[in-house]
């Protein structure tokens, strides 16, 4: 029997060894930087398989073009322009002027919400209109200028109540070169271009004319003769940013916005310069109800503050300097009022495909304390728990304070016997009896 207690704790100590404790990363307890995080929403000429299954580009068969994904214009102005690239909601066959009921709405509400997917976007970028240009795709007429100003009023609109303080790149379509008898019709754009530049000026947004961007010779694009190729892409990447160059300079800080997060709030500063990773921000974050700071700190990389401890009812205000050069002085300076944050908690679902890992699972714990995990699915509870058991637990991930596995499996030699190297089998066993049979696991 000795022997066998030996025998059976020495495998435990190899089993730690093999599987490594998964010791998780302390979480952020004060303020972190984060670059700008840009989302897309448009149609075909913005989608990617690595995205969106209706869509055009990526698809290595005659139903599409197999570009790669740096290739397209999107991932080439977030790569040239520091921003990290959270979700690409672009559909084939996408129309602003549909009803949201419709999947190839741009107004569909399951596709704007979409758009966190990969974090909460600082800015969104909406590439719409070539469709609508078109006509319904049922063939009954066109729409009209109303009805495409309407609808696309109606989308901005969604946009910034469901992201609030996002800034948009509100993108005119261009002059097609065409042959195939779908292709769009260049006289609506005109009237398109107008609508989409006047909606972009009341709402502070900004606003990029593609027209006249790509030959007319059909050299910019596949042989759809409506898509873009490479060079294409390029163009439109390059065109991009010099709109927004032009529009707000090549040094400053576009927003400074709030994000509810479980128990807290982030405050993240989202500032722009050729050479992002120089920049150092200065904050400040005052209680108005008090008129105490919360946050004033000197020079530091970190971007994203946290606020716990909400108040109902009390505004904060928010500002921020940023220094480009390391010189001490403010290259620029931005003050906002942040209001009606709520002082109630954000919790996600422990049920997955009909188990209850609430014993073993706790959505805040688990993002917050895994840093890979934090950007990808803080504001995803459903992905978060879909990664935890298919992920989390083969890694022998910790996800409540009060559960940990290796612990578990080292506390009861039973278990070690029946389960062996089968990381999960600890979890559900734990799930099934041990939390009933008062077992300990931390």
């Amino acid at each position: 029997m000795k022997k066998l207690i030996t025998t059976i704790t020495l495998s435990l100590g190899a089993l730690l060894c093999l599987w490594g404790i998964y010791t998780p990363a302390s979480a952020k307890n004060y303020s972190y930087a984060e670059r700008p995080i840009l989302s897309i929403l448009g149609d075909s000429i913005s989608s990617h398989k690595a995205y969106e299954a209706l869509s055009y580009y990526g698809l290595d068969d005659s139903s599409g073009y197999n570009m790669e994904v740096e290739d397209t214009w999107w991932s080439r102005f977030a790569e040239g322009n520091n921003y990290d690239l959270g979700w690409v909601g672009g559909v084939g066959f996408s129309q602003v002027s549909v009803a949201d009921s419709e999947y190839i709405s741009l107004n569909n509400p399951g596709r704007i919400s979409s758009l966190s997917k990969r974090g909460m976007p600082d800015m969104i970028a909406v590439y719409g209109g070539t469709n609508d240009a078109i006509g319904p795709f049922d063939g009954a007429g066109e729409f009209s200028d109303a009805t495409f100003r309407k609808r696309y009023n109606l989308l901005v609109n969604r946009l910034h109540q469901m992201y609030e303080g996002v800034r948009l790149i509100l993108i005119a379509p261009g002059l097609f070169f065409y042959k195939a008898d779908y292709a769009p019709k260049n006289y609506k754009i005109d009237g398109y271009d107008k609508s989409i530049e006047k909606i972009a000026e009341l709402n502070d947004d900004y606003f990029v004319d593609l027209r006249g961007v790509l030959e007319t010779s059909g050299k910019n694009y596949d042989s759809s003769y409506v898509h873009p190729n490479e060079e294409g892409m390029q163009i439109i990447a390059e065109t991009v940013t010099e709109a927004l160059s032009k529009a707000r300079g090549t040094t400053g800080i576009d927003t400074i916005r709030s994000e509810q997060d479980y128990d807290h709030y982030i405050i993240k500063v989202n500032a722009y310069d050729k050479d992002y990773d120089n920049l150092r921000f200065k904050f400040r974050l005052t209680d108005n109800s008090t008129g105490k700071d919360i946050y004033n700190t000197d020079w530091s990389k970190d971007n994203c503050y946290l606020l716990y401890d909400v108040k109902a009812n009390t505004s904060y205000t928010a500002y921020s300097e940023i220094d480009n050069n390391g010189d001490g002085k403010a290259e620029a300076q931005k003050e906002v009022l942040l209001t009606g944050l709520n002082p109630g908690k954000k919790t996600g679902k422990t049920i997955y495909q009909g188990v209850d890992y609430s014993s073993v699972y706790n959505f805040n714990y688990y993002v917050e304390n895994h840093p890979d995990l934090y950007n990808v699915y803080r504001n995803n509870p459903d992905g978060a728990i879909e990664h935890f058991v298919i992920c989390g637990m083969n890694e022998g991930r910790q996800a409540r304070e009060d559960f940990n596995v290796f612990t578990y499996a080292s506390n009861y030699p039973d278990l070690f016997y029946t389960f062996w190297f089968n990381i999960p089998e600890y979890y559900y066993h734990y799930i099934r009896c041990g939390k009933a049979e008062g077992r300990v696991a931390v």
